[in-house]
């Protein structure tokens, strides 16, 4: 049976989501990690640099094309363009993506665009891969975001995913560990999805084989949960949340 099986939610049209990633882009800077402990910072952490070429080595045909879904402010665009990728960065929330903008002014082969990562404004053929970070866990229907994704890529084309498991009930032991305080995320990212809360990156892959991708593997990154921990015993030894890459590939 499958694990995708969306409601109809009668409240669908008013979802919170865009307001808050606009709201949280007015927030939003570009602040480069240095190594400092704070976990807040990771998502800008170098590390994730060397995760990058997991998502599109040993590929059929060469990839130089990548489309970043959902791309915040564009960290993974930037890795990408630093690693010598064409990137374009597709981003609903206009206040976030013009701190990508920002951040990809260095690179004449990157640019931002302004658009929903489930309608995303490409045409057909026009990239070779897709990507995202810390995405699929906030859909609720995966397969049909990644099929609309396929649909877009030439024979040979890739589309990959990094995230997480237990993204809703990462903490064990939750009520030793200090609460955040000032929580405005909308009910869409404290609400369980088909990806929000798995233990192991097998959901994802049946979304990936759903959408007829072929050759879907998924790569795990529990390496990188510790590095974001390591300052932090305590909640190391909690986290049970463990990063994750799914890639799969159009077939020839």
């Amino acid at each position: 049976m499958s694990l995708f099986s969306p409601k109809q939610d009668k409240d669908a049209n008013r979802d919170p989501m865009p307001a808050f990633w606009r709201a949280w882009g007015q927030q939003e800077t570009i602040v480069r990690h240095r190594g400092e402990p704070r976990r807040d910072l990771f998502r800008e952490h170098p590390v994730w640099l060397a995760v990058m070429p997991l998502l599109l080595d040993d590929a059929a045909r060469p990839l130089r094309r990548v489309a970043d879904m959902g791309s915040g402010t564009g960290i993974v665009a930037e890795h990408f363009a630093r690693l010598g990728y064409e990137v374009v960065a597709i981003e609903a929330a206009e206040s976030r993506a013009e701190i990508a903008r920002r951040r990809l002014a260095p690179y004449p082969s990157a640019r931002v665009v302004v658009g929903d990562a489930l309608n995303p404004p490409l045409e057909v053929g026009e990239v070779d891969a897709i990507v995202s970070r810390n995405l699929m866990w906030l859909l609720p229907d995966p397969p049909a975001a990644v099929q609309g994704w396929r649909n877009l890529l030439a024979p040979g084309g890739r589309v990959a995913a990094l995230d997480a498991t237990w993204r809703l009930q990462r903490y064990r032991f939750s009520r030793f560990l200090p609460r955040k305080r000032g929580n405005t995320a909308p009910q869409t990212m404290t609400r369980p999805t088909p990806l929000s809360n798995t233990p192991t990156s097998e959901a994802a892959m049946q979304a990936w084989s759903q959408a007829g991708l072929e050759q879907v593997r998924a790569v795990e990154l529990g390496w990188l949960s510790a590095v974001k921990d390591y300052r932090d015993p305590l909640r190391r030894m909690a986290d049970r949340s463990r990063y994750y890459a799914v890639v799969g590939d159009v077939p020839a």
